[in-house]
């Protein structure tokens, strides 16, 4: 059981930074397409606010929830599979 434990951490880890690089990217070119280059350089400057609104706006008024999902659901998903990984794998 410790094998699959620790394939299911790495792939969590890696499900992990790859859902949070996709919703990292996602969301900076919503802010681009609504506000232009400087809000996106703005939204870098004011990290967790601007990449927490802009999947929401992308998901009630563009009618696009692929970024909501990206951003939200799969880093949770992600860590739902280390977690599993980790009891698996019997570590603290």
């Amino acid at each position: 059981m410790e094998t699959i434990g620790s394939a299911l951490m790495k792939f969590g880890y890696t499900a992990f930074f790859v859902s949070g690089t996709w919703g990292f990217g996602l969301s900076l070119w919503i802010i681009h397409d609504w506000g232009g280059f400087w809000a996106a350089v703005g939204a870098i400057m004011l990290f967790p606010a601007a990449f927490t609104v802009a999947p929401i706006y992308a998901g009630f008024w563009l009618d696009d929830w692929l970024p909501m999902i990206a951003s939200f659901g799969l880093p949770l998903i992600s860590f739902a599979v280390i977690l599993v990984g980790t009891s698996l794998a019997g570590r603290d």
